[in-house]
């Protein structure tokens, strides 16, 4: 439906369409389009558009998201982005605070990791309890993933003898660096995964020992 004055336009009105939308792969340009359903006044500074929040979260961040003005007073929002790592995106798009139809759009990326190796080599694990540990004691290792587009791909994961406990906590302490506290509860042999998309970064698995 085209209203006719953009002060009746609400989210409940506006649409978004495209195969983007529905997934893709690593490396394609994922391209979908936002419909507000109002052509733009030319004697009226309002335009719907400029309402508009669209925001894409996932794997890869910060997401480049490439938004354009459709030809001529369309009304509608063109927009595309490339995923260099796989996983389920979330787009959220709202219009005056609110969802529009359809929002959050659940989008799944398949394929390899776009410049893997290139993004993993890079990565760097150290810190002062990467080989030995205190038991009870709070251990650091650091993280330096060199490139703050794959921060949302990074994980670390322990596991230690039977019944042991490490209270594993990640904590940013600066754009591509993160500290990794764990405190073993028991003494001996612990291993700590370090990945990026479910790929290890160089030397991890790292084994480390507790007493």
């Amino acid at each position: 439906m085209i209203h006719e004055t953009g002060e009746e336009l609400k989210a409940s009105d506006i649409t978004a369409s495209g195969a983007g939308l529905h997934g893709g792969n690593t490396g394609d340009m994922l391209r979908f389009s936002v419909y507000t359903h109002y052509i733009p006044d030319k004697n009226s500074n309002f335009d719907p558009r400029a309402l508009l929040d669209i925001a894409l979260e996932g794997n890869s961040t910060p997401i480049p998201l490439n938004v354009e003005s459709g030809p001529g007073n369309t009304g509608e929002v063109n927009c595309a982005f490339s995923p260099v790592l796989p996983g389920v995106y979330t787009l959220n798009i709202r219009f005056k605070g609110d969802h529009i139809i359809g929002s959050p759009f659940k989008i799944k990326v398949e394929g390899e990791s776009i410049r893997q190796f290139t993004m993993t080599a890079k990565v760097k694990v150290y810190g002062p309890n990467v080989k030995d540990a205190v038991v009870g004691g709070n251990n650091i290792v650091c993280i330096d993933i060199n490139d703050k587009s794959i921060a949302g791909g990074l994980s670390a994961v322990m596991a230690g003898p039977r019944g042991a406990k490490v209270d594993l906590k990640m904590t940013q302490v600066k754009e591509t660096v993160y500290d990794v506290s764990y405190s073993p509860s028991v003494a001996g042999v612990y291993v700590l995964y370090v990945k990026i998309a479910e790929v290890n970064v160089p030397g991890s698995p790292f084994t480390i020992k507790a007493k």
